[in-house]
């Protein structure tokens, strides 16, 4: 493994299209070379923990088997980062101790012999003639010697995301956040949770720019910050999305927390964009899209989707007022807003098997205060041979659900059978969609699988939006963190795959993607569809101890009471 190689005073490359020129060179010949820590601490092929507190929160890994919110102790989230096209990189052969060396060292090293090459940054927001602004951590020991017009007690802590990096693909993630993270040094660092004394997970690694780095900015007054990153972008898109898309996602994994400089951000962000010219947010929309870079594939949903952003920065141009008016761009902005508020609400997912359907929900546990509900709260019976998974407003929920259950009841008095289960789903969705095409209505703000059987085409599984769009799935996930269950799914999915062994695979997706590090009957639901000895439709909602029965016989169980997830 590589080791990084530092010594003597900076260096800045001159022009990037001739990067041999070296405009300052003092390196004395028997100056001593430093060695420093290598870059990673870990072997290539052990798993190992990565902390993100930026981007890395809503636009994870390209591979991870688990995400754990947490909290770093003794630094500060500051946007003090230059986000650019290139960070330049040097080669060099250096002989030390009879061993020749060869590495690859920030711009601001040099040695007696240097091969400057250019190097693409996998994501960035900014160029060197316009630069954009990106966070770092800076430990609080040094922040205290800054003139920093925001507020941050020693107390103070930094929330972000944990991911389990597996072994089978840690060089390849690490190869790739070591490209995305060019410039950045890499830290090892304990991560706790709420209500925990002790680090949750220990050595987590952290890429870090510290001030030597060539890019640093430092600290500046926030109105010069945020005109910085509302007129830069580069080509993971503007400035401006890293900004609100790490503000949300930290609402979502830590409502408690306030992020001082963050938030303060946000807000200014907001009204500038809110009275900004129209040509300028034309200029933005015109970006997005054109916009095909290969980083918005694997984006989480905790962050801003590319949708949501466009109506940020439109905001003044009130198109969203209504469900009837589409935009320029053909879009109906309120259709968008009811399908947001279904990334925020708990993940629900249904698997296909052979020998029947499996739907299983996380509830969200909001108080320990809170008397638990003795009905399911997130799946339920819609007739003998159908069932569903919601994720969204409850209350939107509850009237649809009663419309299908009407539905059916009167299909079953007029044909004296079951409702075939795509039948339903469509005149449910035919509902929906007309609350999207009349003045004076919203959209349903909840999305719904459907888990069914019957004699036309046996065991069913769809899944629907708000907008009335519907269609059968193999396996399907709604709610929060559902690109990365999808992900997951797809890996584990196969068309042979038993209602037990579906069950297993229902029980590790959510462990590996909900906010929690412990699994119980409290903050999950498990239900299933099949049929009897005689051919009959059995409906079986598990009830607590099946659930804790379930996870301990795959080691995922534990005591959560102990430990809220933020």
């Amino acid at each position: 493994m590589s080791e990084l190689l530092t010594v003597g005073n900076p260096v800045f490359v001159k022009d990037r299209a001739e990067f041999a020129h070296v405009e300052r060179y003092q390196l004395q010949t028997q100056q001593c070379v430093q060695l420093q820590q290598p870059r990673t601490q870990h072997s290539e092929s052990q798993e190992y923990w990565v902390f993100g507190y930026g981007s890395l929160i809503w636009k994870p890994p390209i591979a991870w088997e688990k995400r754990v919110p947490g909290y770093i102790k003794g630094y500060v989230r500051r946007f003090w980062q230059a986000s650019t096209l290139f960070n330049i990189r040097v080669q060099t052969l250096y002989s030390y101790s009879d061993q020749t060396i060869n590495t690859t060292i920030s711009i601001f090293d040099y040695f007696p012999t240097v091969r400057f090459h250019q190097q693409h940054s996998v994501d960035h927001r900014g160029t060197r003639e316009n630069p954009g602004r990106v966070v770092t951590l800076v430990s609080h020991s040094e922040w205290k010697l800054l003139n920093d017009y925001h507020e941050h007690s020693e107390d103070d802590v930094t929330w972000g995301v944990a991911y389990k990096i597996p072994s089978h693909c840690a060089k390849e993630v690490k190869d790739y956040l070591d490209r995305r993270e060019s410039g950045y040094t890499i830290k090892l660092l304990d991560v706790y949770q709420k209500g925990k004394t002790q680090p949750v997970i220990k050595q987590a690694v952290c890429y870090i720019a510290t001030t030597r780095n060539s890019d640093y900015c430092g600290p500046a007054p926030i109105e010069k910050i945020t005109h910085q990153i509302f007129h830069s972008r580069g080509a993971s898109g503007p400035n401006i999305e890293y900004a609100l898309n790490l503000a949300k996602s930290l609402k979502t994994i830590a409502p408690d927390a306030f992020d001082h400089h963050l938030y303060d951000l946000e807000r200014q962000l907001l009204e500038l964009g809110a009275s900004h010219s129209k040509s300028s947010s034309n200029q933005l929309l015109t970006y997005f899209k054109n916009s095909s870079h290969p980083s918005l594939a694997h984006r989480g949903d905790a962050g801003y989707s590319k949708k949501t952003f466009l109506l940020i920065v439109t905001m003044a141009r009130r198109y969203d007022a209504r469900t009837t008016i589409f935009s320029p761009e053909g879009r109906l902005y309120q259709v968008e807003y009811a399908m947001e508020a279904i990334s925020h609400a708990g993940t629900a997912l249904g698997i296909l098997a052979t020998d029947g359907i499996v739907i299983a929900a996380e509830k969200k546990v909001t108080s320990k205060l809170l008397e638990q509900s003795v009905t399911s709260e997130k799946i339920y019976l819609l007739n003998s041979n159908v069932i569903c998974g919601v994720a969204g407003i409850t209350s939107d929920a509850n009237i649809l659900i009663n419309v299908a259950r009407k539905y059916a009841q009167q299909y079953l008095y007029s044909f004296d059978d079951d409702i075939p289960v795509e039948q339903l789903v469509q005149r449910l969705c035919d509902l929906k969609q007309g609350y999207t095409q009349y003045g004076g209505l919203r959209p349903f703000g909840v999305s719904f699988i459907y888990a069914g059987y019957d004699n036309y085409f046996g065991f069913q599984l769809y899944r629907s939006d708000p907008s009335g769009n519907y269609g059968g799935w193999k396996a399907a996930c709604i709610g929060a963190n559902n690109a990365g269950a999808q992900s997951l799914l797809k890996q584990d999915y196969k068309d042979d795959i038993t209602l037990k062994e579906a069950k297993e695979l229902a029980a590790k997706v959510l462990s590996k993607t909900m906010d929690s590090t412990t699994l119980n009957s409290e903050k999950l639901e498990f239900a299933t569809i099949q049929l009897n000895d005689e051919g009959k439709v059995v409906y079986n909602l598990y009830k607590p101890d099946e659930i804790d029965a379930l996870l301990k016989e795959l080691n995922l169980g534990g005591n959560s009471t102990e430990e809220e997830a933020s």
